[in-house]
């Protein structure tokens, strides 16, 4: 298994600059943890450009409370896409709007006072209508933040672990070398290399992750 000092051994050898020290290589490869995770746009050979998936081992849950107001903060490890939403109360999957403006649609004033049928995510809140009586314990299913490579995490986990370096080291050297040829003549030949592979990886990645049904929902009642 690829470890944070073999992650970061590999760009150094690849960059041969030693003004990029271990600690500022550390922060290419876990903003690439990040970046992959929270999803970039893949350029397929065709040229198709789509964004790609949640990775499975980030998918998590946690509850929140519903109180007087429309919405609550989510949870802080709240990374990207709903899969499920739960009411303790209705003892039922509660529909996951496509956007916060299909949200408004159906409740402009977010001022119903019923029990939760629909929520949809805004920035770091998720609303939520009706608005019950007596709190409500929601379960959300979503997939979180990673965790960043340290000396609690040395391995990058949420990844698979024969794409290691081709995703992390790919996109540290390709972010680096842009820097390193910022200003020069001409395409930056080494920031186009690194780029292509990185894109490769990702497309590596996106195949071996099985395609999931779309999570189920159910209307309305006020559609």
């Amino acid at each position: 298994m690829t470890t944070k000092a073999d992650l970061v051994e590999f760009v150094s050898d690849i960059i041969q600059d030693s003004s990029y020290s271990d600690a500022t290589i550390l922060k290419y490869l876990n903003r690439g943890i990040r970046q992959i995770a929270g999803g970039v746009f893949l350029t397929y050979p065709d040229r198709t450009q789509v964004f790609s998936s949640a990775l499975p081992n980030l998918l998590t849950s946690d509850t929140v409370s519903t109180d007087a107001n429309p919405y609550v903060s989510l949870p802080t490890d709240f990374g990207r896409g709903l899969v499920a939403v739960a009411s303790a109360s209705a003892d039922t999957l509660v529909t996951i709007s496509e956007s916060f403006a299909e949200f408004l649609d159906y409740y402009p004033t977010l001022d119903l006072s019923a029990n939760v049928t629909m929520v949809a995510v805004r920035g770091t809140r998720l609303y939520y209508q009706g608005i019950p009586s007596a709190s409500d314990t929601l379960t959300l299913h979503y997939y979180s933040t990673p965790t960043d490579l340290s000396l609690d995490a040395d391995t990058p986990s949420c990844l698979p672990s024969h794409l290691h370096e081709e995703l992390l080291v790919n996109y540290a050297a390709m972010k680096i070398y842009d820097q390193l040829e910022d200003g020069i003549d001409g395409a930056k030949v080494n920031t186009e290399s690194y780029a292509r592979r990185f894109n490769q990886a990702m497309l590596d990645l996106e195949a071996s992750i099985e395609d999931a049904p779309r999570p189920v929902t159910f209307a309305s009642e006020y559609e």
